[in-house]
C-alpha cells in the first residue's frame, strides 16, 4: 500500500482550488480595474470643453497608431511585452489632470499669462498624483500605465518638455504615443483660444516636429496612416 497517495491527491487538490481562486481574484481586480477606467473616462467625457469628443477621439486615434505599430518589427516586442490593449484602455485619462484646473482657464479666449500656462502644464503632476492615489484599486499594468500616459504625455523627445524634460526613450513608450495623438486631435479642433487647422496643417505641424517634439519612429509610422487618422478626425 501506497501511504502517500492520498495525501498527494489531497494537496493536489488543494492546489487546483487555490489555483482556480487566484485566477478568479485576478479576473475580479481586473473587471474592478476597468469599471474604475472607465468611470473616470465618463468623467472626463463630461468635463471636457469639446464635449466628451477629445476623450473618444483620443482612444480611437492610439489604437489606430497602436495597431500599425505592431506591423513594425522595432515596437511590436515591446507593445506586446507591455499589454498594448491596456495602453489603448487608458490612453482617454492621459488629461485626468486638468479637473483640477479651472474653468476661467481653460476656456480663456485669450492667450494665457505665464501664470496660467503653470497651472495648465501642472496638470500633467496632478494627474499622476490622481493616479498614485488610486494604486490599490488599479492592477499593476493599468496603474503603470495610467500614470505614465498621465504625467508624461507632454515631453518632449528632445528634452524640452515638461514636467520632468525627460528625453528620447527615457520617455515611457505610452507616453511618447499618446503625445503626438494628443497634439494632432488638439491641432484639428477648436479649442476656445483657436479655430481648427485642416487635417493636411495638423499633419505638417506633425511632420515638422519629427525628432523633436516627438518620437521620430512613432511620427514615421503616424504620417504613412494619414487616412486612417482622418477618418477618425472627419467623424
Amino acid at each position: 500500500m501506497n501511504l502517500n497517495t492520498k495525501p498527494q491527491a489531497k494537496l493536489q487538490g488543494s492546489t487546483t482550488n487555490i489555483g482556480e481562486l487566484l485566477k478568479a481574484l485576478h479576473n475580479e481586480v481586473l473587471g474592478t480595474t476597468q469599471n474604475v477606467v472607465d468611470l473616470l473616462t465618463r468623467i472626463l467625457e463630461f468635463r471636457d470643453v469639446g464635449s466628451g469628443d477629445h476623450v473618444k477621439r483620443t482612444r480611437d486615434l492610439t489604437e489606430i497608431l497602436i495597431l500599425e505599430m505592431l506591423q513594425s518589427s522595432s515596437f511590436a516586442n515591446e507593445l506586446i511585452e507591455q499589454d498594448y490593449l491596456t495602453i489603448i484602455r487608458v490612453s482617454p485619462l492621459h488629461d485626468i489632470g486638468k479637473i483640477a484646473v479651472s474653468d476661467a482657464i481653460l476656456l480663456k479666449e485669450g492667450k494665457l499669462t505665464d501664470e496660467e500656462m503653470r497651472i495648465v502644464r501642472n496638470h500633467t503632476i496632478i494627474g499622476g498624483q490622481i493616479i498614485d492615489s488610486m494604486k490599490g484599486l488599479l492592477e499593476d499594468r493599468y496603474f503603470k500605465h495610467c500614470r505614465n500616459v498621465c504625467l508624461y504625455h507632454h515631453e518632449r523627445f528632445d528634452g524640452k518638455g515638461y514636467p520632468y524634460k525627460l528625453c528620447g526613450t527615457e520617455i515611457p513608450l505610452s507616453a511618447r504615443i499618446l503625445a503626438i495623438v494628443d497634439v494632432y486631435d488638439a491641432l484639428i479642433n477648436i479649442r476656445p483660444y483657436k479655430k481648427a487647422m485642416s487635417h493636411r496643417e495638423a499633419m505638417t505641424i506633425i511632420a515638422d516636429g519629427m525628432g523633436t517634439n516627438f518620437d521620430p519612429d512613432i511620427t514615421e509610422i503616424f504620417l504613412a496612416i494619414e487616412s486612417k487618422l482622418q477618418a477618425v478626425a472627419d467623424l
